[in-house]
């Protein structure tokens, strides 16, 4: 056998394959014209030579072959349409396998002027004798669904797509569901009566695994109207809520609910009827695996959040979890809290608040946050909780800090002139925009009650203006004004500088802020004051505009 080493050499090599009857030699020259293509090498002079191949009776070759035809079909359809003919033939011959290969074939030639060829050969496919063709044939309607839109329904396709529902093969039977609702989808999809879903729910034991997901994503469309059919179906589906697939009995219980959905109280039922089957998946330690476990759990939080927080300790982050999972077990917490475990839960999240990823460790403050707004007698632990850290030289940790505690109600606590000094000596380990903003409006907010350092904080913060984001100089201006309105003699001079600074920035959004705080402290000072101190971050939040229209 020749060496073959470049595009000039296969096409030569080509013109001597005809009359070459080593099946091999031609498998591995085909095999190098579709490696050259994958490279991106143009193989178009070999298509006249291809297709005289076509009466090759070898199925690998017939592969090799329909798969270059398949993909020069766009570009080079005058030179394709020549093996169109026997393509045709080839969809009566006797094997099975060639018949289906050349439906499939058709099917997928991208181009209109092949279109016709496809439906006849399809429709033909549909009614043929063998499992494999009608499979074939039926993912060949969905293939020129896709390229011609409506013609399927032109065509009379749908209806026989429908009666392949009844067929005796599972595969043709789920082929012919998930054809059908992409072809009807603009109509809402496949259309379930009783006879047709009680017919799949009669084949569900002869279903491969992924066909049992679709079609129990399918039968969630029906809704019987007999109670008695509710429990024939219960019936038939409830081994599968323990089936040794998890996919299958995570969709067994999406179908179980929509079934029960007017029996409220078989819904806890069936969730622990299910329960030790997708504990064992959390147990498994795949990563992936649980991160959707939890995900599907947060869509039932309602129905699940109960039984689920008696076993809160499976949800607990192992050392060796990925972030993207600690932030989901952390987040997930939230749910299971209650006063039997909101102590230990604490301790837990605790431990990932210094986590040295950010996401991580801001998750868990916002846990701290909800854990104290929620139960009161924890308060006390979780400003506790809250000192230790922002006494912490860790830069991330302390800017997660403020962010949490910007959104809590500090005024309440006693331990709000304590979190305010701390503040002044944090400053140095804030690195990043979201920190130093937080900070700012604590500041603003609570500046009145510790009187002795926020106005000379302000200062450090005006020294470096120059080289902060258009978001900071915002939430110092508008620190800068509610300081002004509590202390006046020390933060006059300050204030001004802001003024300037914010005036001479090109950014065109802050010189309108603060063009406009400047004219309210021109117009009237009380006024102002009003205005300023029910604004939120710069916004006001009064609810009567009466006193901004007449500014």
């Amino acid at each position: 056998m020749a060496v073959i080493g470049d595009v000039s050499a296969v096409l030569k090599t080509l013109k001597e394959l005809n009359n070459s009857t080593d099946l091999l030699y031609i498998r591995t020259i085909l095999s190098k014209v579709m490696s050259l293509h994958a490279k991106g090498f143009d193989v178009r002079e070999a298509l006249p030579k291809i297709v005289k191949l076509l009466a090759n009776q070898d199925l690998v070759v017939k592969k090799a072959l329909y798969n270059i035809l398949i993909t020069y079909s766009f570009s080079d359809p005058d030179v394709i349409l020549l093996a169109t003919n026997t393509l045709l033939q080839e969809c009566s011959d006797s094997n099975p396998m060639v018949r289906g290969l050349a439906i499939k074939t058709i099917c997928t030639f991208n181009h209109e002027t092949f279109l016709e060829y496809g439906i006849r050969s399809a429709v033909i496919g549909l009614k043929d004798s063998s499992a494999y063709v009608r499979r074939t044939a039926v993912l060949g309607c969905g293939q020129l669904n896709f390229r011609s839109k409506g013609v399927c329904h032109e065509h009379g396709i749908v209806d026989q797509l429908y009666r392949c529902i009844r067929d005796h093969d599972p595969v043709v039977m789920v082929n012919s569901i998930v054809v059908l609702e992409e072809i009807l989808a603009k109509e809402g999809g496949i259309v379930l009566n009783k006879n047709i879903a009680h017919f799949i729910l009669g084949k569900i034991e002869t279903l491969t695994p992924w066909g049992v997901l679709y079609c129990f994503q399918i039968l969630q469309k029906y809704q019987p109207k007999a109670e008695n059919e509710i429990f024939d179906i219960l019936n038939i589906l409830d081994p599968y809520l323990t089936h040794n697939n998890n996919s299958v009995a995570v969709h067994c219980f999406e179908l179980f609910l929509h079934f029960v959905k007017e029996f409220p109280s078989l819904k806890t039922e069936v969730i622990k009827r299910c329960f030790d089957n997708i504990v064992n998946v959390i147990k498994s330690g795949n990563a992936e695996v649980v991160f959707c476990v939890i995900e599907f759990f947060e869509k039932y939080t309602n129905e699940s959040g109960q039984i689920l927080s008696v076993h809160y300790k499976m949800f607990k982050c192992k050392q060796k979890d990925p972030a993207y999972l600690k932030v989901k077990k952390i987040d997930f917490m939230r749910n299971l809290l209650n006063e039997g475990n909101v102590s230990d839960i604490l301790d837990e999240i605790q431990l990932h608040s210094t986590d040295s990823n950010e996401a991580v460790s801001l998750s868990a403050l916002q846990i701290i946050a909800v854990v104290q707004q929620t139960y009161p007698d924890t308060s006390e632990k979780c400003c506790a909780i809250f000192t230790q850290l922002l006494k912490s030289n860790i830069s991330h940790v302390i800017t997660n800090c403020l962010r949490v505690m910007q959104k809590i109600d500090l005024s309440k606590s006693d331990n709000c002139a304590e979190f305010l000094s701390m503040l002044c000596h944090s400053l140095q380990f804030i690195k990043d925009d979201s920190g130093r903003c937080a900070m700012l409006t604590l500041l603003g907010n609570y500046g009145n009650i510790y009187e002795d350092a926020p106005p000379y904080v302000l200062e450090d913060f005006i020294e470096d203006a120059e080289n902060f984001s258009t978001e900071v100089k915002v939430h110092l201006l508008y620190c800068c004004m509610k300081m002004f309105f509590h202390y006046p003699g020390i933060c006059q001079h300050m204030l001004g500088r802001v003024f300037e600074i914010c005036f001479s920035d090109n950014d065109e959004c802050l010189q309108n802020i603060a063009v406009y705080y400047y004219s309210l402290l021109q117009t009237n000072i009380e006024d102002a004051k009003h205005v300023i101190m029910n604004c939120k971050n710069g916004h006001s939040s009064d609810k009567n505009p009466s006193q901004d229209n007449k500014l």
